[in-house]
C-alpha cells in the first residue's frame, strides 16, 4: 500500500505544475472501494486544474476505479 494511505484513506500527491491546495487533499473509500468523502480544497483544485468532471458532487458515491485509467498495478 502508498505510504500516503492509511486503511481506506489516501492523500493524494499533487502533480508540480498543478496549483497549490491550501490543505491536503484526502478521499475515503467504503469497504466497495466508492468515494464516500473528499476533504480538504478539493473542489478548488479540481476547477483551478480543469477538473469539472471531478467536482465533489460528480464523484461522491462512485467506485475509485471509475477514475482510473490503462493498466492497473
Amino acid at each position: 500500500m502508498d505510504d500516503r494511505c492509511s486503511g481506506s484513506s489516501c492523500d493524494t500527491a499533487q502533480p508540480p505544475a498543478a496549483a497549490p491546495a491550501a490543505t491536503p487533499l484526502r478521499y475515503t473509500l467504503d469497504a466497495n472501494d466508492a468515494i464516500v468523502a473528499v476533504a480538504g480544497d478539493w473542489d478548488r483544485f479540481a476547477l483551478a486544474n480543469g477538473g469539472e468532471a471531478i467536482l465533489a458532487a460528480r464523484i461522491i458515491g462512485r467506485r475509485l476505479d471509475d477514475f482510473i485509467a490503462g493498466d492497473v498495478t
